[in-house]
């Protein structure tokens, strides 16, 4: 997840460029509290934190999985799935 706030971090300064500080500032600070776990996130019959590993955004997307030795979920860490999470990412903040 890291390298997904990275690229939140490339579009904030993108946004401080083309906006100006005060503006770039107090629109990303509306964009970063949609990912605040006071913001109850849904899909199906989940709820809760849009952060949350248990979120099944996550697996649906492959940037976790069942472990299957033990079921419990673990990140994957490849390419594609930091690229699917800055795109999860973004896709919250910009709604």
């Amino acid at each position: 997840m890291m390298l997904a706030y990275a690229g939140l971090l490339r579009d904030y300064s993108n946004d401080l460029t083309k906006t100006g500080s005060v503006a770039g500032k107090r629109l990303w600070k509306e964009r970063l509290a949609k990912l605040a776990p006071v913001n109850v996130y849904k899909q199906g019959t989940w709820s809760g934190d849009y952060m949350d590993r248990d979120n099944p955004l996550w697996v649906d997307l492959g940037i976790t999985k069942p472990n299957p030795d033990t079921g419990k979920l673990t990140i994957v860490n490849t390419g594609g799935s930091r690229s699917q999470a800055t795109r999860a990412l973004r896709a919250r903040v910009e709604q």
